[in-house]
């Protein structure tokens, strides 16, 4: 199955391809602090997306690392437990580059943005399994707007067993997000197939 992410990079990457190392890590102004660190309904990114990361880097490092690195990002202890709210693109570019650089490699953070993802679909993943690739991907389109206001995902081209997705961005984003965003997109059809 192919995925396209048009973001930093702006190509068609095969699933299994490398990943290069070409582009800013962070491509933000960290001096925004007109900016909320976290509100319960209004920001660029729901703190969803950084679960798997936050598991991540507590089980592999611990719990006392990853307060530290939500603290350097501005934002407080208590969003690495929660399960809604939202946050700034800066401050979620932030743990992006923080937890980069902890990772060590580009193809270890994509792993770490996936860890243990099924686990968060909970009840959602029975849903999933009974749906197509295809179905299951035009559900998230038509849906990002849930998880990421910073942009919006649409179906540029769909076959039975392809898909083409193109993401558009308001903002200015790092070649990292745009390395999650792909991670986690090639496991929705892990996720509703059962397969890894």
């Amino acid at each position: 199955m192919r995925t396209s992410d048009q973001g930093p990079g702006n190509g068609v990457r095969e699933p299994d391809a490398p990943v290069t190392t070409r582009g800013p890590l962070r491509v933000v102004n960290e001096s925004d602090t007109e900016v909320p660190a976290f509100d319960e309904n209004d920001g660029d990114y729901n703190i969803k997306i950084l679960q798997p990361l936050f598991g991540y880097i507590r089980n592999k490092l611990d719990e006392d690392t990853l307060a530290d690195i939500v603290h350097d990002c501005g934002l407080p202890r208590a969003v690495i437990e929660r399960q809604t709210g939202w946050i700034s693109h800066e401050r979620f570019e932030h743990f992006l580059a923080a937890a980069r650089e902890i990772v060590g490699s580009d193809e270890e953070f994509m792993r770490a943005c996936v860890f243990e993802i099924k686990k968060l679909y909970g009840p959602f993943g029975l849903i999933l399994r009974g749906m197509s690739v295809s179905s299951t991907y035009h559900l998230m389109a038509r849906t990002g707007h849930m998880v990421c206001q910073a942009g919006e995902f649409s179906i540029q081209a769909s076959a039975r067993d392809s898909i083409r997705i193109a993401y558009h961005s308001q903002r200015s984003e790092s070649r990292l997000n745009c390395l999650s965003r792909q991670a986690q997109l090639r496991s929705i059809p892990t996720g509703s197939l059962g397969v890894a």
